[in-house]
């Protein structure tokens, strides 16, 4: 099933559903997959969650080149789920979320966003946040920079 958006400032967005995701064709670095789950869950919580009135949480910037790199991953495929913490997404800046998981170890994060996060239902994290063409040096560095950015949120200093 192809599904075809349009928005008045002329942005294209095509979504193709496929037994347990969706995929969606936009934006620089290709198609994002989803798991079907996680759009159904944040289309229902945002229509239910009209009167929530939270605030995006400010995303850091580094000067360090690695960090910028991992920002601008992050900005185009990560931040649709690490932004405000969809589907038990680790929001980006919550130390409390990422302390547990930071604990793990760099190379688990890194496998855990490279091959993905299989759940009961399916895919919790599909691999590569859903974007194939990322390398895995891109995905690594995206993962550096939320690491960053939770550990700036905490008032603590990046490893």
């Amino acid at each position: 099933m192809v599904a075809q958006a349009s928005s008045s400032i002329s942005t294209f967005v095509r979504f193709i559903h496929h037994q347990d995701t969706i995929s969606l064709q936009a934006g620089k670095f290709g198609a994002l997959r989803f798991p079907l789950a996680a759009v159904l869950l944040a289309l229902v919580g945002a229509a239910c969650s009209e009167g929530d009135r939270r605030v995006a949480p400010s995303i850091p910037e580094f000067q360090e080149p690695p960090l910028q790199e991992g920002r601008g991953v992050w900005m185009q495929v990560c931040r649709n789920c690490h932004l405000m913490g969809v589907a038990g997404a680790p929001a980006i800046g919550d130390y409390t979320a990422w302390r547990p998981r930071a604990a793990r170890g760099t190379a688990a994060l890194y496998s855990s966003a490279i091959e993905g996060i299989r759940g009961e239902a399916g895919w919790k994290m599909p691999p590569r946040g859903g974007n194939d063409a990322l390398s895995d040096q891109q995905v690594r560095l995206a993962v550096d920079f939320m690491l960053a950015a939770a550990h700036e949120a905490q008032g603590k200093q990046p490893r």
